[in-house]
């Protein structure tokens, strides 16, 4: 077993040190034309022959009163966008991510080509496998039932399907932000109608960086007309948790926990800061299965939507949902 578990390590330093190279050779493999299994390392992108060798059965967490049964890993489509990578790469990323368990994925409009390679990398799996989560944002702050209806077509057709599971309101910082989605000629009007259609299930709210915006949060929670809310919550930003705040009252009102902002691979920019987060990152003081593992040991979380824009994030982050979640304590 020793020998095992030390050769299980130098497989993973390994990976983790080389992978650039192959990240490399592999972008300029699909610009020359070349088709994933005419390259070299082909193998390693294969499900069947993975680059760590952790196995395990994905735990599942019901999401409030959708009822959906969501790996407590999910996938966040917010880090692969970018149009200097190879849509084939991406693809085979978010694919990787289902074939070990997940059954989340989180994209929005914003995402650059997010939507666009979601819809393209679902396609050989059945669609009732993956509750697809979106967004909808407000350019002109007015939350209008127009700028949803726009939204919401635009990404039925980026994603490529007949239905959306969920559709949030992005980044709702004040509670007069929430009054005009709920009030007359308001955005909750066209999910409401685009539930009736059947093209959207479920509706959420995406928040929570400050404590303004999770004040914000708690009160659309209280309102009952939200299936699930998206906060910020990690081991060094805790509001959420609070006694009374809004995961007790997610709870009280069966409404579903997403969770976002559990670490950053890279640090922000000098003199930038990202919400919901320390300046440095907090991969280098407490590793990523602690960052995670410290999420998961709340029952009240859903999923944790985490970034993933290589294999081996993927493999890093994935399997740390297969684990039980009970042996780290709020420090």
């Amino acid at each position: 077993m020793a020998k095992e578990e030390a050769d299980l390590q130098k497989r993973q330093i390994f990976c983790q040190k080389n992978y650039s190279r192959r990240e490399f050779l592999f972008t300029m493999g699909i610009a020359a034309g070349l088709t994933v299994s005419s390259l070299p390392f082909a193998s390693l992108l294969k499900p069947e022959q993975p680059f760590l060798l952790k196995k395990g059965v994905m735990q599942k967490r019901r999401l409030g009163r959708t009822g959906w049964k969501a790996s407590s890993i999910g996938f966040g489509g917010g880090v692969i966008g970018g149009e200097r990578i190879p849509d084939a790469w991406m693809e085979t990323v978010i694919r990787r991510a289902l074939d070990l368990g997940v059954n989340f994925i989180d994209t929005a409009p914003t995402y650059g080509k997010s939507e666009i390679r979601i819809g393209n990398a679902i396609k050989p799996y059945p669609r009732e496998s993956i509750f697809l989560a979106t967004k909808i944002e407000s350019q002109s702050h007015q939350w209008t039932k127009d700028e949803a209806e726009e939204l919401i077509r635009r990404s039925l057709e980026r994603l490529d399907v007949k239905y959306i599971d969920l559709v949030q309101f992005h980044g709702v910082g004040r509670w007069e932000a929430v009054e005009k989605i709920l009030g007359k000629g308001g955005g909750m009007e066209t999910v409401k109608e685009a539930k009736r259609k059947g093209i959207v299930r479920y509706v959420g709210i995406s928040g929570g960086h400050s404590a303004q915006q999770m004040d914000a949060l708690l009160r659309a929670v209280k309102t009952g007309e939200f299936d699930v809310i998206f906060p910020s919550f990690n081991i060094e930003f805790r509001d959420a948790a609070q006694p009374g705040g809004v995961f007790d009252v997610a709870k009280q009102y069966d409404c579903g926990v997403m969770v976002k902002k559990a670490f950053i691979r890279q640090p922000p920019q000098p003199g930038r800061r990202i919400f919901g987060q320390p300046p440095e990152s907090l991969i280098p003081k407490y590793g990523v299965e602690t960052l995670l593992k410290y999420i998961l040991d709340d029952r009240r979380v859903g999923t944790v939507v985490v970034g993933m824009n290589r294999l081996y994030h993927v493999e890093e982050d994935v399997p740390v949902g297969y684990l039980p979640a009970r042996s780290f304590l709020m420090p």
